[in-house]
């Protein structure tokens, strides 16, 4: 089954592809988010939670296993470890206005990429903590 939501999600792509002009802002111009990560890292759920609903922000857990990943919520971030087509198809078909992953799918996918070093942590945890120190002094 994953074979052929990945066939689909390619032949979908660019039909799906949003046309909302994107940009940074700051987390008081956010009511929601949509965040991709991989479901096996539990902590990383609950740091979210704990990070966007204090702030009002409606908050959207997905996985690549959902069937539907277009999203219309306001900021769309990815913590998916491996470029993919999954994450490529999320992120195009999202409509957020401010998009963030942490790896460059192409130049016009993310405005905004966070990176580590080789010797860094690479946890899906690590990268939303440097995500969410980065998104409190966006003003």
């Amino acid at each position: 089954m994953a074979g052929l939501r990945t066939i689909l999600r390619l032949f979908l792509l660019y039909g799906h592809r949003s046309k909302v002009p994107t940009g940074i802002y700051p987390l008081d111009s956010i009511e929601s988010v949509a965040v991709l990560r991989s479901p096996d890292e539990y902590a990383v759920d609950r740091m979210i939670t704990e990070f966007f609903r204090p702030r009002n922000i409606r908050v959207r857990l997905l996985s690549k296993e959902d069937p539907d990943l277009r999203t219309d919520e306001d900021l769309f971030i990815s913590l998916l470890a491996e470029p993919d087509i999954d994450e490529l198809y999320a992120a195009l078909s999202s409509k957020a206005k401010f998009k963030i992953g942490i790896h460059n799918l192409r130049p016009d996918v993310y405005n905004m990429v966070v990176t580590v070093a080789d010797s860094e942590d690479v946890r899906q945890v690590a990268f939303f903590e440097t995500i969410q120190d980065i998104l409190t002094k966006i003003r």
